[in-house]
């Protein structure tokens, strides 16, 4: 089962840069085979930039915003373990 997950990002952003480590942390190496992580760079988009730019990292999954803003790792692994990516 291949999971793709959409990331709203932008250039230059720690904050973003620390939510793709906890992501990763979190699924460890038996789930990271099993999913897709597309970057959508918001400033590329002036509709994106309006919806975004002030929650940005913003992850969904099926349309569904999985994690925004600064989540802790505790809020990754619970969101992952709901669509199946992770124990709780």
């Amino acid at each position: 089962m291949m999971v793709n997950l959409v990331f709203y990002t932008k250039h230059d952003c720690p904050l973003c840069d620390r939510l793709r480590e906890l992501i990763h942390e979190s699924l460890g190496r038996r789930w990271a085979e099993q999913v897709s992580i597309t970057d959508v760079y918001i400033e590329n988009d002036r509709e994106l930039m309006k919806k975004y730019a002030l929650r940005i990292p913003v992850v969904l999954y099926n349309e569904r915003i999985l994690f925004e803003g600064r989540p802790d790792a505790q809020t990754v692994q619970q969101a992952l373990a709901e669509i199946g990516l992770t124990t709780p």
